[in-house]
């Protein structure tokens, strides 16, 4: 209740009220907000570390390459799947790949990760539900078969590309500044006084710089399967292919692509996983106790392409180590990392994790 005028006020208390600060005039800095795409890049950047212990939770799986008895038809894509699994890069990857929204997963990869990711024999393990928590033997019967197909002698670049990969490769905006570039220059001749003698060709869609180009093709089923057989001959024929097939076409070598080869890249990878979980003398004994024995003779098996530590009477008799002397660990070692880094990431750092 305020108080009537011509009130006394000698038994009112004085009201006190703080003084306000006297703002500087210095104005302070507004905080700087990272860039989306640096924030973007330090997240993808983070370690993606993948610790096993190889000796017992993949321990059959490891005996499996240790004793090389890995499917023949099998065999190759086991390796590069087991290597894949090796590469911090591949698994950097896959965390950024979400299987329910493929076409931004796929542009964020390109945008952010080196182009041979998207390397169909590298892309495909992005793809696969279970890679990299699960060992080769436990991936479905599917997802082995489909990894196998891209695995051939032939090349792993398919026949008929998939559109989005040829989105984030930048393939459709190639064709079409190929495609300005030509209409410029039919402009650039009709201007010409001689534009008469000017012959316009047909120009064929072909992108490309390397060995693998991109060409579109037209087909009309009506003619048929061996018209179109015969007409896609004729195209690959022409010089201008015999000359790209004489320059970058060369004899398959038989040994990097035996199944022997990548059954001893399989034994080298298994010596460094036990090597970097158990150290040497632990690795070393590990491999000795846990050979694997045949049913029937009750005899200890051979490791791949080990030597028989004694002969008795024609029969062979294995019971050493994986390997016996520490350099032989280090150089199995050494051929597994030179593997990754040279073949299965296109010669980048190669880091199991």
């Amino acid at each position: 209740m305020s108080p009537q005028r011509g009130a006394p006020c000698k038994d009112r208390r004085p009201e006190i009220f703080p003084m306000k600060n006297k703002q500087s005039k210095r104005r302070r800095k507004p905080k700087t907000e990272i860039p989306y795409w640096i924030e973007k890049q330090r997240k993808i950047n983070e370690p993606a570390p993948f610790t096993r212990k190889w000796s017992a939770e993949e321990k059959e799986s490891i005996l499996d390459y240790m004793h090389g008895e890995t499917a023949r038809d099998q065999v190759k894509a086991c390796c590069y799947y087991e290597y894949a699994r090796a590469s911090e890069t591949l698994r950097k990857a896959r965390r950024e790949y979400n299987p329910a929204d493929p076409d931004n997963s796929l542009l964020r990869i390109s945008r952010y990760f080196t182009p041979w990711i998207l390397n169909p024999q590298r892309f495909c393990f992005l793809q696969c539900k279970n890679f990299p928590n699960s060992p080769w033997r436990d991936l479905s019967e599917t997802e082995r078969k489909d990894l196998r197909l891209l695995f051939k002698c032939i090349s792993h670049w398919p026949i008929i590309t998939d559109v989005r990969m040829l989105d984030a490769r930048r393939i459709f905006d190639d064709f079409k500044q190929q495609a300005e570039e030509l209409r410029a220059q039919t402009k650039q001749h009709a201007r010409t006084p001689e534009k008469s003698k000017v012959q316009t060709s047909r120009c064929p869609a072909i992108i490309g710089d390397s060995e693998i180009k991109h060409v579109v093709i037209t087909i009309d089923y009506r003619d048929g399967v061996q018209a179109k057989k015969e007409q896609f001959g004729e195209w690959l024929a022409s010089g201008l292919n015999r000359k790209l097939f004489d320059k970058y076409y060369k004899r398959p070598k038989q040994d990097p692509e035996s199944v022997d080869h990548h059954k001893e890249l399989l034994k080298f990878l298994a010596a460094w996983r036990l090597y970097k979980e158990l150290d040497f003398k632990a690795a070393k004994e590990w491999t000795r106790q846990n050979r694997r024995r045949e049913t029937e003779r009750l005899k200890l098996r051979a490791f791949f392409r080990e030597k028989p530590s004694n002969v008795i009477e024609k029969d062979r008799q294995f019971f050493g180590p994986l390997y016996s002397d520490r350099r032989e660990w280090e150089h199995a070692i050494g051929k597994a990392k030179d593997f990754l880094a040279r073949e299965v990431e296109f010669c980048q750092s190669a880091d199991m994790g």
